[in-house]
């Protein structure tokens, strides 16, 4: 099996030197707007958070994942729970065997581990790639992890945004060794004409509505690990595309007898493309 990529030259690109530049540059952006990085480097983290925008507005935020994890000990594979885009996809749905493309080389699937999670949660998973030829959250990750750990190995489990995934996540979080990181795809609030989603109106108002009370609701549920509750918020109130992935995410690290997140980073499209946009999308970066 082998995933080709579908989104380099749009979402991130294509060339490798070029790839290799912009994930440098986003790396340079995210130690400038996160001095702090550096004194949680030497943490052990088990799982993180990152958004799966395109880079030009969501890859420094995406960078500061990478940046906080480069001097932990040694990631053989990652997890990498997806956001789901695509229609059609009712359970938690994996890639398991095989390669994926990335412009910087070629990522192995962890064939053992997938078969592993299959045997772990049959009832919830299933082996299934064709619903990952177009979806976009696990793709556009994949090039930082080729760049920043070039042995590692993946497995691309995509998970919908239902209450099971609670439990997905804490029976890989029970089987998986510390050499397992997992990683959820998502972007918070899609808000805008756009996405048709403007309870707070147009503008401004709307973007500090959205940074101060929408977002902040679904960061605050995921810094505390309060994975029973992300589901629901993200139903209500539209600020987590991929809350399945959260959720999944958040109980693998409480398995993992993590106790809070940290916070990278925020921003969202709007602080990045400048002056008055109709729509936008919030993003984060988190570890645990």
């Amino acid at each position: 099996m082998y995933r080709k990529t579908t989104y380099a030259g749009s979402f991130y690109p294509k060339e490798s030197d070029k790839c290799r530049e912009a994930i440098e540059y986003c790396t340079n952006q995210a130690q400038k707007k996160d001095a702090f990085l550096s004194s949680f480097a030497d943490k052990k983290w088990s799982a993180g958070i990152a958004p799966h925008a395109g880079w030009a507005y969501s890859g420094p935020t995406m960078a500061c994942v990478y940046e906080a994890l480069k001097k932990s000990e040694k990631i053989e594979t990652f997890l990498v729970f997806g956001a789901i885009h695509v229609p059609g996809v009712k359970k938690a749905t994996l890639w398991g065997e095989g390669k994926w493309q990335t412009p910087l080389g070629d990522i192995e699937v962890d064939n053992e581990l997938s078969q592993e999670l299959v045997s772990s949660a049959p009832e919830y998973i299933e082996i299934n790639p064709d619903p990952h030829y177009h979806e976009h959250s696990i793709e556009v990750l994949l090039p930082f992890i080729k760049y920043f750990f070039p042995q590692a190995k993946i497995v691309p489990l995509m998970i919908p945004p239902c209450l099971w995934a609670v439990e997905v996540g804490r029976r890989i979080g029970k089987l998986t060794s510390s050499s397992v990181f997992a990683l959820a795809s998502t972007d918070l609030t899609h808000y805008g004409t756009r996405f048709g989603y403007t309870p707070a109106g147009i503008g401004e108002e709307a973007l500090s509505w959205v940074k101060k009370v929408n977002d902040h609701s679904m960061i605050r549920l995921m810094e505390e690990l309060r994975e029973e509750e992300v589901i629901e918020e993200a139903r209500k109130n539209a600020n987590a595309c991929g809350a399945g992935a959260v959720a999944a995410t958040l109980a693998f690290a409480r398995r993992k007898e993590k106790e809070k997140g940290c916070l990278l980073d925020y921003t969202t499209s709007w602080d990045i493309a400048g002056g008055y946009k109709d729509n936008f999308v919030g993003y984060c970066a988190m570890v645990f």
